[in-house]
């Protein structure tokens, strides 16, 4: 099975198990000089080995590159978008934290793991931003698990007690964790799946009270594997089929649309969608990062009312995930929109202009 990772871990083992040392390499590089070409050429081959790595471990090598926020190519197999990948990182870890990690190497022999920690963290930063949809299905399920561990319908076997993906969990606390799901005759993804049957839409967008009532509905579903017998599942194992079904199901949502479209009503979301949506050239992509931040920091500094804020952070989540997933070229009515987003459809068209102010004043401006 496939394991998609939603926080970043401290667990490096599978990292280290490339025989580079990171340590090496900073200790190596020299104030105001260039890298040596082959210890660079070194240290670009194995970065990108543990990307591959990660990115297969966490379920995104077999998405989109542009699920974090790397348009044009249409796989990670792409080398461009491995190679824009790595480049990226190497700015986060080896630029930006350098002196963090020179200051590090005063007290300690070895930084192996905290460049490790930074990789990690970068690649879940990524996810939160761009995957919006999947981050939301992570710590929805998170909060519901955690509520079944803190009144004893479920009990932590093995792995991060935080819950992560390694995280091996049981009905009984004596069940030996090495009797997972993934030794058992049954198969967990189409049950699992099957739960946004009655989890969407609010699975992506219920808010306060209704995620509350959302998460209990969840971990109900959670404790209905008692009738499975299974002797222990991982984390991993529910997030995966919980997430890729809720993901081909937001989409589909969009794509085969019942709804009639007035001719006398402009297609606002895809008009929002065309105007954010990047060029495929790596400068443009840059661009694109800066004005998506740009309209974010906007949205927060607004004077507001708090649930004005509120509906606008999720219009804004809806045309970002339309520009990386979905179909800008299909319209969507505002009683589609209001529906999913939980947002009254009265309130829409102020939303919907105060946005494509704010990007257009975010356009205006020389972004890098």
């Amino acid at each position: 099975m496939k394991v998609d990772s939603g926080e970043p871990t401290s667990t490096v083992t599978d990292l280290t198990a490339t025989g580079f040392t990171f340590t090496g390499y900073i200790r190596g590089l020299e104030p105001g000089e260039a890298p040596d070409p082959d210890t660079f050429e070194l240290l670009w081959a194995r970065l990108r080995g543990v990307l591959v790595l990660e990115l297969k471990r966490r379920s995104l090598w077999w998405m989109k590159p542009r699920c974090l926020g790397i348009f044009g190519p249409a796989s990670w197999q792409d080398p461009e978008a491995l190679d824009e990948l790595v480049a990226d990182c190497y700015k986060f870890v080896f630029l930006s934290r350098l002196g963090g990690l020179r200051a590090h190497l005063t007290a300690k022999d070895n930084v192996d793991g905290l460049v490790f920690r930074s990789i990690h963290n970068y690649l879940y930063d990524l996810q939160k931003k761009h995957d919006p949809l999947g981050f939301r299905v992570f710590t929805t399920l998170q909060t519901a698990i955690r509520c079944c561990c803190d009144d004893g319908r479920l009990h932590i076997l093995a792995g991060d007690e935080r819950i992560r993906n390694d995280t091996v969990l049981g009905f009984d606390a004596r069940a030996d964790p090495k009797q997972t799901a993934e030794h058992d005759p049954v198969s967990l993804d189409p049950r699992v799946a099957a739960w946004n049957n009655d989890l969407l839409p609010e699975m992506v967008n219920a808010r306060g009270k209704k995620r509350d009532r959302l998460v209990r509905r969840l971990a109900q579903h959670v404790d209905s594997l008692r009738d499975l017998e299974l002797k222990a599942f991982t984390f991993a194992q529910l997030l995966e089929p919980l997430k890729e079904d809720a993901r081909r199901r937001w989409n589909a949502i969009w794509a085969y649309s019942e709804d009639s479209w007035p001719a006398n009503q402009g297609d606002e979301l895809g008009g929002l969608v065309r105007q954010v949506e990047p060029d495929t050239r790596l400068e443009q992509r840059q661009a694109f990062e800066s004005l998506t931040h740009c309209v974010s920091s906007r949205i927060e500094e607004l004077s507001e009312a708090p649930k004005t804020h509120d509906r606008l952070r999720r219009l804004w989540t809806l045309v970002r995930h339309q520009v990386t997933e979905g179909d800008p070229t299909r319209p969507a009515s505002r009683r589609r929109v209001s529906n999913l987003l939980d947002i009254p459809r009265d309130s829409l068209q102020s939303l919907y202009s105060t946005l494509g102010r704010l990007l257009r004043d975010c356009q205006s401006v020389e972004l890098p």
